[in-house]
């Protein structure tokens, strides 16, 4: 239609607002990206071998080498410091004058000889560094009742953490069968053992750790790249628990790997008769092998005293059957609990378990959540780092008990991995063939 006249032309009508836009999807962040690793490589030496690290070390060691760590001549040898004992030297004399009078008067064979009197004279009261003052209110008794005294004291709680433990072997038995877990018990007491982790703080804790090489590296030689592991810190085992610890490293606290290293086996104690022990030594793999081996490093640890009461009457039987030895009278309460003799599958069957409940001692539950979670411990130079204990070596001079040794690892593997069940099998399996050796 179309207006006429003056009438004013209507506006159009403007248009619909439209909607507003939706909001652009926020974007994705992009996952994080772990730092790419930058292999720190040395100048190759004369020979052509150079390093390669994962990362800038904290320390080498084999910079501060010096012309005594290499030499061989135990006279030029400079040895680790270690801690005296607390108690002075003539103890449990009150004093150096009395102690070398009392010595003098146990040690000399004829008291009543023209010699003893002349080194009572020359030696002891002559002597510069006797003191008259010493011997003021002497009395033999009261000094010799001293030494008694100390012989019949307990020497007490063993130094450096050690400890008397107890374990429980499970006895079988074919005329009454029954559940593991209620099956009759024989108890081991005093087996002296010190905590892994205490082993772990004196060695990071002590002047050997300067030896210590907190970086593994891989150790190779040109042309052709040729990798070379003389050393447990240099071998690709180490780089690949290295890598697997290495999210936990921050600024402010470095995380390393200590790499422990277990030997055992039966040592003789006398040249005749049938005393003996079966020590367990703990090494660290972050020190060179060449320091390990000098007994000046004091590189070494006893680490726990396995039972060793023979129960075989020869000496060449205890040496080639012998593994870990069972107190005499496990025999006599197997008789009297399960009313029949031990049979030697059983006496193995229970060497076995002895070692398995032991290595239980050993791998408290503060060591395995070091294991997993790290333990901080502030080192020798003042530094605390985030430390991951690792089971690298195990080493026994006994290749018949291959086996024992095999489901030992597997044990402790599966223990620090908080599985279990592989062992659970293990057990199984050797109480089914068990069963079947004695039917």
């Amino acid at each position: 239609m179309v207006p006429h006249g003056n009438e004013p032309v209507p506006r159009p009508e403007p248009p619909p607002t439209p909607p507003p836009a939706p909001e652009a999807p926020a974007a994705t962040p992009e996952p994080s990206r772990p730092p790419e690793r930058r292999w720190l490589r040395t100048d190759r030496n004369p020979q052509g071998v150079y390093k390669v690290f994962p990362r800038h070390p904290s320390r080498d060691p084999e910079e501060t080498i010096t012309l005594e760590d290499l030499c061989r001549a135990p006279e030029l040898a400079t040895p680790a410091k270690v801690q005296g004992d607390e108690n002075p030297p003539w103890y449990p004399f009150l004093n150096p004058s009395v102690a070398r009078l009392m010595c003098w008067h146990h040690l000399t064979p004829n008291l009543q000889g023209k010699d003893a009197l002349n080194e009572l004279v020359h030696d002891i009261f002559l002597n510069p560094e006797t003191e008259h003052e010493h011997f003021h209110r002497f009395d033999a008794g009261r000094e010799l009742q001293r030494l008694d005294d100390l012989a019949n004291t307990s020497p007490g709680e063993p130094p450096n953490g050690w400890t008397a433990g107890s374990v429980q072997l499970k006895l079988p038995s074919r005329k009454y069968p029954c559940l593991e877990t209620e099956a009759p018990v024989f108890d081991i007491t005093g087996i002296l053992f010190r905590p892994l982790l205490d082993t772990l703080h004196e060695a990071l804790q002590s002047p050997l750790f300067e030896q210590f090489h907190l970086t593994p590296y891989s150790l190779r030689w040109d042309p052709d790249y040729d990798p070379r592991h003389p050393d447990v810190y240099s071998s690709s085992a180490m780089l690949k628990a290295y890598s697997e610890i290495s999210k936990h490293s921050t600024p402010e606290m470095e995380a390393i790997v200590v790499a422990f290293m277990f030997f055992s086996d039966s040592t003789n104690l006398a040249q005749f008769g049938h005393a003996s022990m079966w020590p367990l030594y703990t090494h660290f793999g972050n020190i060179s092998k060449y320091t390990r081996a000098k007994p000046t490093a004091h590189a070494s640890f006893h680490q726990a005293y396995f039972p060793t009461v023979c129960l075989e009457r020869h000496w060449y039987s205890s040496l080639i059957e012998s593994f870990m030895q069972l107190p005499d009278e496990l025999k006599d309460t197997f008789l009297e609990v399960c009313g029949e003799n031990i049979s030697p599958e059983v006496l193995t069957h229970l060497k076995r378990e002895l070692m398995h409940t032991i290595w239980d001692l050993l791998l408290s539950d503060a060591f395995v959540d070091a294991y997993k979670n790290g333990i901080e411990i502030k080192c020798y130079d003042g530094i605390g780092r985030l430390v991951f204990p690792r089971i690298f070596v195990y080493g026994a001079d006994y290749p018949e008990k291959y086996v024992s040794i095999a489901s030992l690892c597997m044990y402790a593997s599966d223990l620090l991995q908080g599985s279990p069940c592989h062992y659970q099998k293990y057990r199984g399996s050797a109480m089914s063939a068990l069963r079947n050796q004695e039917g």
